[in-house]
């Protein structure tokens, strides 16, 4: 409770009773008892001294005030702020626990007990009093944050990130990257409100290419065929120097080996063959394809990734090019092509498939990834995250259409996201 919110003649009494003392907090009991303080006033007096820097003299008031009133559960909060403040965690927990049993619909009793059993050495009673808190209150930030960094502390990211998303969310946008209030709302399955982030934002900078596909991803704006040039070169330029770290640590990516794996039951790794890695992002794949090359291309949109892949010293030549209009130009010039995670920047793959059959000589292979959560009509669709998945009838259907005979196909979970598999499947292919 601040001073202005105390009642005035506890208030006034109060600062009586403090000028009483002259200054020596020793004497405040005695000049209480010939005052005949009642706990009103002792209240007071003990708030105005913490907020003085006279912690403990105000403890002692308060716990003065307790004996005589011990059914106020404000006071015991004051007297848990009290305790904790001069780092007595496990008698601010108590403090903050009667707080709480004299009136448990209040989110911030429960909050600040959780940080109590925190300091205590509890976290499982620190979890569970900030999770009390936010069932009571659902919009309170600070309770929010608490059990992010709680489950952060325990490596349990996952859990943590909804948490935060919670709480990023709350309040005004001024000063908030749209980009990561967007991401939040999907996070937290409010695609409506993700979209109007997005609307927002492209209010705000016309033409900005993230905004206009995820606007379009959370079903604000029509579909476009395949990411722009735009989208793909912004995202993957500010994402490239912590791309791997993200990618393969925190989302455990599997895409390489899984192209790995579908190769080694099919072709033979004798360092002979004319290997592109399409989409090559900052090398990843390449690495798995390095046994089979004795060329190896590397092509992306993005500036960033590229300067990232060369960094590797795997490839002998990299190149910075739209992949389908460049593989459209590339002639039959390839025995391999593989595709790690970049057909989820593409809807319709016939036009793509056509291109790659082109590129590859008479009975060159096609490896690629793809995510296969997708409708049977119109066999593809663009997910709220930007990335697009493909039915695995559609993509088989199309491989037949460009000349391509399927000789495997494997289902596996490619990465995960929010704590749960994104169902895929890597495909290899050969050319009639």
């Amino acid at each position: 409770m601040s001073e202005s919110g105390l009642p005035p003649a506890a208030l006034a009494a109060a600062r009586v009773l403090l000028e009483a003392s002259s200054g020596d907090d020793r004497t405040l009991p005695q000049r209480a008892a010939e005052q005949a303080a009642g706990p009103e006033t002792l209240h007071a007096a003990a708030l105005l001294l913490i907020g003085e820097g006279r912690v403990e003299s105000g403890r002692a008031l308060l716990e003065l005030a307790l004996e005589s009133e011990g059914g106020r559960a404000e006071w015991h909060n004051d007297l848990g702020n009290t305790l904790f403040a001069v780092g007595d965690a496990a008698a601010a927990a108590a403090a903050f626990s009667r707080a709480a049993a004299l009136e448990g619909g209040r989110a911030l009793y429960w909050n600040n007990l959780g940080a109590a059993c925190l300091g205590a050495g509890r976290p499982a009673d620190a979890e569970s009093a900030f999770r009390r808190a936010i069932e009571l209150d659902p919009t309170a930030a600070d309770p929010l944050h608490n059990l992010a960094a709680l489950l952060d502390g325990q490596s349990r990211g996952e859990e943590a990130a909804e948490y935060h998303c919670r709480a990023f969310v709350l309040g005004p946008e001024e000063g908030k990257s749209p980009a990561m209030l967007g991401l939040a709302y999907y996070r937290l399955g409010r695609i409506a409100e993700a979209a109007a982030v997005y609307r927002r934002w492209l209010d705000a900078e016309p033409g900005q290419p993230v905004a206009r596909h995820l606007l379009a991803a959370c079903g604000g704006a029509a579909t476009p065929e395949r990411a722009s040039d735009g989208y793909v070169a912004t995202m993957f330029d500010a994402y490239a120097e912590r791309f791997d770290q993200q990618l393969v640590g925190a989302l455990g990516y599997r895409g390489p080996a899984m192209i790995e794996e579908a190769l080694r039951g099919a072709v033979p790794a004798q360092g002979t063959l004319e290997v592109l890695d399409a989409g090559c992002g900052t090398g990843l794949v390449g690495e798995r394809l390095r046994p089979w090359a004795r060329h190896l291309t590397g092509i992306d949109l993005s500036a960033g990734m590229l300067a990232a892949a060369a960094r590797r010293g795997l490839y002998d030549r990299l190149v910075q090019a739209e992949l389908g209009a460049w593989l459209g130009a590339a002639g039959s010039a390839f025995d391999l092509i593989a595709i790690g995670d970049a057909l989820i920047y593409f809807g319709p793959l016939a036009a793509l498939f056509d291109a790659a059959r082109a590129a590859l000589r008479p009975g060159g292979c096609l490896v690629f990834t793809v995510e296969t959560e997708a409708p049977a009509d119109p066999g593809y669709r663009l997910n709220p995250s930007g990335r697009y998945s493909h039915a695995p009838e559609y993509v088989r259907l199309a491989l037949a259409g460009a000349g391509f005979d399927v000789c495997l196909t494997r289902a596996a979970a490619i990465r995960r996201e929010f704590g749960s598999d994104v169902a895929a499947a890597v495909v290899l292919a050969r050319r009639r």
